[in-house]
């Protein structure tokens, strides 16, 4: 993950969380992706990335990659990094922690 400048993830169909994206946020790695389920949420909240177009074509798919890499990689790890900050804020095991525990009151 270290070494990988983006996550690819060209979902079709898909209509869930995605483990995935949240994976790339919290290890500060922008996507190139679709915006459907959970992907779309994480494009809403900020995560840096490339939205692919539809339909999903290996057409859209290297449009996508072009409009990426036309960025310098510097300006994404350093976008990527913020957002994971902001994102462990939100999204992080201590305030998942918190929300579950203020469900149950005492």
């Amino acid at each position: 993950i270290a070494e990988c400048d983006a996550f690819l993830l060209p979902y079709r169909d898909f209509n869930s969380q995605s483990g995935v994206s949240i994976l790339a946020a919290s290890n500060g790695r922008p996507v190139i992706a679709t915006r459907v389920g959970g992907v779309a949420e994480m494009f809403d909240e900020g995560m840096p990335g490339v939205a692919i177009a539809n339909p999903l074509l290996p057409e859209t798919i290297a449009d996508a990659l072009v409009a990426f890499y036309a960025k310098e990689t510097t300006l994404w790890t350093s976008e990527a990094n913020a957002f994971q900050a902001k994102m462990l804020d939100t999204h992080g095991w201590e305030v998942i922690t918190r929300r579950f525990v203020n469900l149950f009151p005492e």
